[in-house]
């Protein structure tokens, strides 16, 4: 055996042992446990995303989300929160789609966090397809007012989505560092959650 094997399969083995450890024991406290006294099973650890077209409405989740909820999956990466799909024109918001989605996701006893991403169509200090630097002000009104909408409902926001993706050819890291920055102020000055357990945000991607 190459020392490259050895090097992978040790740690598999100790992480099937571990795994299978926990199932007996799992097993063995079931056996004899009165069934109306059994907690609830354990949330499955792992989640689900979804790409662009399978993810804009209830009705494209109800074409798979609910497979997802029978093998036990209990964590989608996020709804449909794109800014353009929210706020249809400036000033102008459209939550139906949203909570009917949300709806639908409690439904199936997902929970969810929410992507920031998109460059709305009115926006036009920022060409299409780069991040919305040159309009901070709309892009933290964007988060803020989402943030409220959503308070209580999710504690996890994720900046963008794969950046390089859908941002200009001339964008810099420092770009992306102005809408991660931008965003974090936006969302905890609505949304802090002291005592309610953190509000957490996690970058996409370095550029």
């Amino acid at each position: 055996m190459s020392n490259w094997q050895r090097f992978w399969l040790r740690p598999l083995a100790t992480f099937l042992l571990v795994c299978g450890s926990f199932s007996l024991l799992d097993q063995t406290a079931s056996r004899g446990a009165d069934p109306q006294q059994q907690p609830a099973p354990r949330l499955s650890p792992f989640g689900i995303g979804s790409c662009y077209i399978n993810n804009r409405s209830a009705e494209d989740n109800a074409r798979w989300m609910p497979q997802m909820a029978e093998i036990g999956l209990r964590v989608h990466r996020t709804p449909h929160t794109d800014w353009g799909a929210l706020e249809t024109a400036e000033g102008q918001w459209n939550w139906k789609a949203l909570d009917e989605q949300m709806l639908a996701l409690d439904g199936l006893q997902f929970e969810y966090g929410a992507l920031l991403v998109g460059n709305p169509r009115w926006n036009t200090v920022d060409p299409p397809g780069t991040l919305p630097v040159n309009n901070l002000p709309g892009w933290s009104n964007y988060v803020s007012t989402l943030a409220k909408h959503l308070k209580g409902k999710v504690r996890r926001y994720e900046v963008w989505n794969e950046p390089p993706n859908f941002t200009g050819k001339d964008q810099t890291p420092a770009d992306y560092a102005k809408i991660v920055i931008a965003a974090y102020r936006a969302a905890k000055a609505v949304d802090s959650r002291r005592g309610e357990g953190p509000l957490r945000f996690h970058r996409a991607a370095s550029l």
